[in-house]
């Protein structure tokens, strides 16, 4: 199955993530954009759900969001996947794509980060 692929959960996660950031104006653009992207969007059904809880219980480096992937991951094939934080899968026949962004920015760029977090521009 090719194609790109988002989830509810990560849908979820982004409009929350955005909301909190820049206002709900920002989370309410991500369903807009996720319906005009081509992504195909998986749903995590309840089985699904279960086996996301248990492998988020025995694997402390993953959220419930990246838990889902992984397992759809696995249902459609996919090798790829667009994350942040390459840790959550090391370990794992995964390529991270866009993981070490935060390594990438400029000291600018990594300031104005920081004043969106209301911190000092250290690493999230």
């Amino acid at each position: 199955m090719g194609g790109v692929y988002t989830s509810n959960y990560v849908e979820i996660e982004a409009t929350l993530l955005l909301g909190s950031r820049l206002g709900p104006s920002a989370a309410r653009a991500v369903p807009s954009f996720l319906s005009k992207s081509g992504f195909k969007e998986l749903l995590v059904d309840e089985p699904t759900h279960a086996k996301a809880v248990d492998l988020f219980s025995r694997d402390e480096r993953l959220s419930l969001t990246d838990a889902s992937s992984v397992l759809l991951m696995g249902v459609v094939g996919a090798k790829s996947i667009l994350g942040f934080d390459a840790r959550s899968f090391a370990g794992r026949d995964v390529e991270v794509v866009g993981g070490g962004c935060w390594e990438r920015l400029s000291d600018s760029e990594k300031r104005s980060v920081g004043a969106f977090e209301g911190g000092s521009g250290k690493a999230p």
